[in-house]
C-alpha cells in the first residue's frame, strides 16, 4: 500500500476517535427573559442526557489490512506488494519485470503482450507479431526453415522440405534456379547471378544465361581406344556418349579430334562469327580464345581434364592431325585404315596431352612444337585416348 495513503487513513481514524459523537447545542433563551435556559447543558464531548450509550455510534476502529483495505471497506490494489489482489493475474513483488513470469503490470507474461518472456519467447512485438515478419505469432523469430516465408528476406520456405531439388526451395530459402547466384551441382556448370551472360575474366569462361560456361569444351577421353574405332564416325559417337554420360551440355555437338583421308578438323570444326566463344576445359578454364588461336598457340598448359573431371598428364592421344589442323598423313596404313584397324602393322600419329607441372623446359618444347597434336607415330594395336571437342 502507498505509505502516504496509509498515514492519511491512520490520522483520520485518530481524529474521529477524539471528536464528540454529537455537537453541543445550547438551549435557546426564553422569549423576552433575556436570561439563559435553566436546563443543564450536556457536558462537552459527553452523551446527551437520557441517551443510551449503547446506541451512540463511535469511531471505526477496524485495523487496516496488509493490502491497504480495511475490513468492511473498499480495498486498495497495489501491484508489486507480493499479494495477488483482485484484478491481478500474479504478483511476485520485486520479481515482477518485463522479462519475468509476472510483468510490471502484475499480469502473466504471455506472447503478444509486447514483453519478451526470457527463456520462453525469442521476441514479442505485441500486435505487430506476424508469421511473415521478424517476430512470428508464437513469439519466435522468423528464420529460414520454419515453414513461414519472411516476406522481407525469403523467397520461399518449405520448412523440412527445403532441399537441393532444382526449381524448389533450397536450404537458404531461395528458389533453386539459374540466375540465383548459387551453383546447383549436376544441373549447372556455373551461376554468376546477375552477371550471367557476360564474358569471363580471360582465365575462366563467363557464365551464359542457361548457367553453362560460355565456351566450347575440349576434354581428354577417360576411355582408351585402339586404332579400330569403327571409323571416325565411331569415334565421334564415342565422344557423344562419354559427354552425355558425364552430364555435359550439348553432347550431340562433340566430335573426335581425328583426321584421315575423309576429313580433318579444319573441315568439320565450325568457326564462330567473330570467334565469340573460347575453347575451354569442362571446368571452364580457358585454353584458347578461338579456333585459330587454338591452332596457333595451343591449348594453354594442355588438355588435362577428362569428361569425368580427372586431371591427367603425359598421356598419348590418337590424332593424325598436323599443327595446322589438317591430316598429318592420308594413306590407309598411316591412319589405322581410316580408324578402322587395330593391326600392329598399321600406324598413326599421336599427340601428347600435357607436360607434368614443374618441367619448364619440356613445357616450352611441347608448346613450340605443337606436340599436343603431333608427337610421334604409334602402331594401331596400342591403346590410347582421344580428344573430344565441341565442333559447333
Amino acid at each position: 500500500m502507498n505509505v502516504t495513503l496509509r498515514m492519511h487513513l491512520t490520522s483520520l481514524a485518530a481524529l474521529l476517535a477524539g471528536c464528540p459523537a454529537y455537537p453541543v447545542i445550547p438551549e435557546a433563551a426564553e422569549s423576552g427573559s433575556g436570561s439563559s435556559s435553566t436546563g443543564d447543558a450536556d457536558p462537552p464531548g459527553g452523551v446527551p442526557t437520557g441517551t443510551d450509550t449503547d446506541d451512540v455510534p463511535g469511531p471505526d476502529t477496524t485495523e487496516l489490512t496488509s493490502t491497504g483495505a480495511s475490513s468492511g471497506s473498499v480495498g486498495v490494489v497495489v501491484c508489486g506488494d507480493g499479494v495477488v489482489d483482485p484484478g491481478e493475474g500474479c504478483d511476485d513483488g520485486a520479481g515482477n519485470g518485463p522479462n519475468a513470469v509476472c510483468t510490471n503490470g502484475c499480469q502473466l507474461n504471455v506472447c503478444g503482450d509486447g514483453d519478451v518472456h526470457a527463456g520462453v519467447e525469442a521476441c514479442d512485438e505485441g500486435a505487430d507479431n506476424i508469421d511473415t515478419g521478424y517476430c512470428r505469432s508464437n513469439c519466435q523469430l522468423g528464420v529460414c526453415g520454419d515453414g513461414y516465408v519472411f516476406a522481407a528476406l525469403e523467397a520461399c520456405d518449405a520448412g523440412e522440405a527445403n532441399g537441393p531439388e532444382y526449381g524448389q526451395c533450397d536450404a537458404n530459402c531461395t528458389i533453386n534456379r539459374c540466375g540465383d547466384g548459387e551453383l546447383d551441382v549436376g544441373l549447372e556448370e556455373c551461376d554468376d547471378g546477375a552477371q550471367n551472360g557476360s564474358d569471363g575474366d580471360g582465365e575462366v569462361a563467363g557464365c551464359d544465361l542457361d548457367c553453362g560456361f560460355l565456351g566450347r569444351r575440349i576434354f581428354l577421353s577417360s576411355q582408351l581406344f585402339t586404332g579400330d574405332m569403327g571409323t571416325r564416325a565411331g569415334a565421334d559417337l564415342a565422344c557423344e556418349t562419354m559427354a552425355y554420360t558425364a552430364g555435359l551440355r550439348h553432347s550431340y555437338r562433340y566430335k573426335a579430334l581425328l583426321a584421315d583421308a575423309n576429313g580433318a578438323p579444319n573441315e568439320y570444326i565450325q568457326h564462330d562469327p567473330q570467334d565469340a566463344r573460347p575453347f575451354i576445359l569442362t571446368t571452364g578454364l580457358v585454353l584458347a580464345a578461338s579456333y585459330s588461336d587454338l591452332l596457333a598457340s595451343g591449348p594453354g598448359d594442355g588438355v588435362t581434364t577428362t569428361e569425368l573431371g580427372e586431371i591427367l598428364y603425359d598421356k598419348k592421344v590418337w590424332t593424325n592431325v598436323n599443327p595446322f589442323g589438317d591430316a598429318y598423313l592420308k594413306e590407309s596404313a598411316s591412319t589405322c585404315a581410316s580408324w578402322n584397324s587395330a593391326n600392329k602393322l598399321n600406324s598413326a600419329r599421336v599427340g601428347y596431352n600435357a607436360v607434368a607441372p614443374g618441367d619448364a623446359a619440356a613445357l616450352a618444347e611441347w608448346r613450340s612444337k605443337k606436340q599436343w597434336l603431333s608427337f610421334l607415330t604409334e602402331p594401331c594395336s596400342e591403346s590410347f585416348r582421344i580428344y573430344c571437342i565441341e565442333a559447333s
